[in-house]
């Protein structure tokens, strides 16, 4: 397993963090989450500018044609400037779902619309009462003449309320066949019903009503739709947890920097040995996700046997840590910890909805526990 970084993946590094240091900041969140929907639309233009969409997306259809490890830098870089805009489910989730499900002739005319900034999706995987079972499809797909029509709902679509396109599972009415779709988020028969998440990004419930879905927008690639979302969770997964990373990192910068600053009994509270193990404590778990995080973006690139493992093992870690990081965090900052007057609360929440992206921590153990073969024997 490689961890050093390429001379090419450290100038993207350092470009992303640059980046992230000067979209991200308290105003700039502020006027992201509370004014603009969650999105801002020069940000994002400047992502595309800079290549960050186009990253996973091959060369031929106006891509730069990079590889998991690359998309976690820039994660990276997401979670430690907080960033708002829809990157994770456009350029990562999106991307991988139409390259392992989509036609050449689809890809070629989605994948450059993304590239260039042009067009955002959301991710509509789960359905009511379905929790983390992205399997649990009961939308399903009529068919009408020469298209269809789709009836169903799903719920908790991250990115939905500014997504133009969704890309969703439906079940063959009458049969057992799946299939995955690409329609017009805002397209007759569809309604949608917008909120609010924990962290203030924008989640939508969508639910539709025999919506008319042509022909093209089913999507036939290589891969079974199933076999295809399983593919593309993993690099959900894995990205989830280098932006968790991210944030981590960030929220421990500035948990030190405070307790440079404030005193209490007549010393600095970075004086008192009880904190600086705290601290210390803090660190080793950000440096254990970064490993893993590492390992599993890695796994992805080197289609290695136990990527789906070392993903879900990513995540865990993830999830654990973050809950871990931030609670140390809050405590270690007192009652200001918990307001909007400082970051640290807010990647803290950013911290708890990527435990919950994709299946929590609990989801996951139980889902490595009942597996037949242990990690550590996989091939």
């Amino acid at each position: 397993m490689r961890f050093a970084r390429t001379e090419v993946q450290q100038q993207l590094e350092d470009s992303v963090q640059k980046f992230a240091q000067a979209h991200g900041g308290m105003s700039e969140w502020r006027t992201g989450a509370r004014e603009r929907g969650a999105y801002r639309a020069p940000v994002w233009n400047a992502m595309a500018e800079m290549g960050w969409l186009a990253a996973a997306i091959p060369e031929e259809f106006g891509g730069l044609g990079m590889g998991a490890r690359e998309c976690a830098i820039v994660m990276e870089g997401v979670g430690s400037g907080l960033l708002l805009e829809p990157f994770w489910s456009t350029a990562i989730v999106g991307v991988q779902l139409l390259l392992a499900g989509a036609s050449r002739e689809q890809q070629q005319a989605l994948l450059p619309e993304i590239a260039q900034g042009s067009m955002r999706l959301g991710i509509a995987l789960y359905e009511p009462g379905a929790r983390y079972d992205w399997q649990d499809v009961r939308t399903t797909l009529r068919r009408d003449g020469d298209a269809w029509r789709l009836r169903g709902s799903k719920v908790a679509v991250l990115d939905g309320a500014v997504a133009d396109r969704l890309l969703l599972l439906a079940r063959i009415e009458g049969t057992c066949e799946v299939a995955l779709v690409c329609i017009d988020a805002r397209g007759p028969g569809i309604r949608r019903r917008d909120g609010i998440s924990l962290d203030e990004r924008h989640c939508t419930d969508f639910s539709f009503e025999d919506a008319p879905v042509p022909a093209s927008a089913r999507l036939h690639g290589r891969l079974p739709p199933l076999q295809v979302v399983q593919h593309a969770t993993q690099w959900g997964m894995a990205a989830l947890a280098a932006e968790a990373v991210g944030a981590m990192s960030a929220t421990v910068r500035a948990t030190i920097e405070y307790m440079k600053t404030r005193r209490q009994f007549g010393k600095a509270l970075s004086e008192f040995q009880a904190l600086r193990h705290r601290v210390a404590d803090m660190v080793m778990a950000v440096e254990q996700t970064r490993s893993l995080a590492l390992m599993a973006a890695g796994s992805i690139d080197d289609n290695a046997g136990t990527a789906t493992r070392i993903v879900a093992a990513a995540k865990i870690q993830a999830g654990q840590a973050g809950r871990f990081v931030g609670e140390s965090a809050v405590q270690l900052h007192g009652g200001i910890g918990v307001t909007d007057e400082l970051l640290i609360g807010l990647h803290f929440k950013r911290l708890l909805c990527i435990d919950f992206l994709m299946g929590d921590a609990s989801f996951h153990l139980q889902q490595l526990a009942a597996a037949d073969v242990p990690l550590a024997a996989d091939h």
